[in-house]
């Protein structure tokens, strides 16, 4: 059994996801980005995801989410992969597969600190490439765009307040309106840890962890202050919301970062092994790790013995994707049956 298909996701805990073109190819660019914000906003609202943040660049993405369970992710992860590889398959007229491989699920401890961080690389990206200057001024769809403006990403110009979890009978009827399809809003969930924080409180502290990355895009801990992790802590001078003072410049972003052939991104590699958990201290990280050794050796264990027929699905670990049923076993030959199957040997 391959490790990477063994998953397990905790109600609401913090995973980091991320995926990219098979080929390396370069497709996501500045004319697919509201293609690929109303696919990301339609498999939040059919899932009820929590996004805390994410970006799209031009052959992968990041995603900062929680999730209710397991199979709430994977309808996340199917309705959205599948609808953007439709569309770039339909807009490029090209044929099979998209997507390299099955998305990278990594969890995310519950330490301020590690959350922080996996927040401050996702703003960081577009910018450590040095494709644009700021966060906010990347043309594809970004967390920052909506830290800056306040206001959630969209395809297109559509605006519209977005309360509540989507029901499967409105989502279909939507789907059913005439003309094009509406998009979906992306709603960005604060931090666990601050989400005691008003909007306007939380939203300068990221306009303020933006500026840090916009300053030194590659110190992943310049602008990691104390009141990033501690909502009672003193804050910097508030701003005020702003619509966008960084105007969003495809042109100047998206397709000049594809201009520049940068290399497909590789896994994360810590001592020569991909991470399996971002935590920020050796204790965290060496309880979670042995936590999910744990669970594989026991999903491996029982797993074997599903396929035996000896074990049924409630005795696997909790909280983990559904395996594939074992095979049915195939009914005995009927001599009756079989005989008139077979063509006969006379003249």
């Amino acid at each position: 059994m391959k490790d990477y298909a063994v998953r397990q996701v905790i109600p609401w805990k913090l995973y980091d996801i991320t995926d990219r073109v098979d080929d390396g190819s370069h497709y996501f660019t500045s004319d697919m980005a509201d293609t690929i914000l109303a696919a990301l906003g339609k498999a939040q609202a059919v899932s009820a995801l929590r996004i805390y943040g994410y970006v799209v660049m031009s052959n992968h993405y990041h995603l900062l989410v929680a999730a209710r369970g397991a199979a709430e992710l994977f309808q996340f992860l199917r309705v959205f992969h599948s609808d953007v590889a439709r569309a770039i398959n339909r807009g490029l007229s090209r044929r099979g597969r998209l997507w390299a491989r099955r998305a990278s699920i990594v969890r995310v401890s519950d330490e301020p600190e590690a959350q922080v961080a996996r927040l401050r690389y996702i703003l960081a990206n577009s910018v450590k490439e040095g494709a644009v200057e700021h966060p906010s001024a990347w043309g594809g769809p970004h967390v920052a765009h909506y830290f800056e403006s306040e206001l959630p990403e969209l395809a297109g110009d559509f605006v519209e307040s977005f309360a509540g979890t989507l029901s499967a009978e409105s989502h279909t009827a939507r789907l059913r309106q005439p003309g094009p399809p509406q998009p979906f809003p992306i709603r960005i969930s604060p931090l666990p840890h601050l989400a005691a924080l008003s909007q306007d409180v939380y939203l300068s502290d990221m306009r303020h962890l933006m500026q840090a990355v916009a300053k030194f895009p590659h110190d992943r801990e310049y602008g990691l202050d104390t009141h990033l992790y501690d909502p009672a802590a003193q804050r910097p001078p508030r701003q005020l919301p702003q619509l966008r003072t960084r105007a969003r410049n495809a042109d100047a972003s998206t397709d000049e970062y594809v201009r520049k052939t940068v290399p497909p991104p590789r896994p994360p590699i810590i001592d020569g092994r991909r991470i399996r958990v971002f935590a920020h201290t050796a204790a965290a990280r060496a309880r979670l790790t042995r936590k999910r050794e744990a669970f594989l050796q026991q999903y491996k264990e029982v797993s074997a013995e599903f396929r035996a027929g000896t074990l049924a699905l409630e005795d696997f670990p909790r909280y983990c994707f559904s395996p594939p049923c074992p095979p049915i076993a195939e009914d005995p030959p009927v001599e009756a049956l079989a005989a008139v199957a077979e063509p006969s040997n006379a003249a």
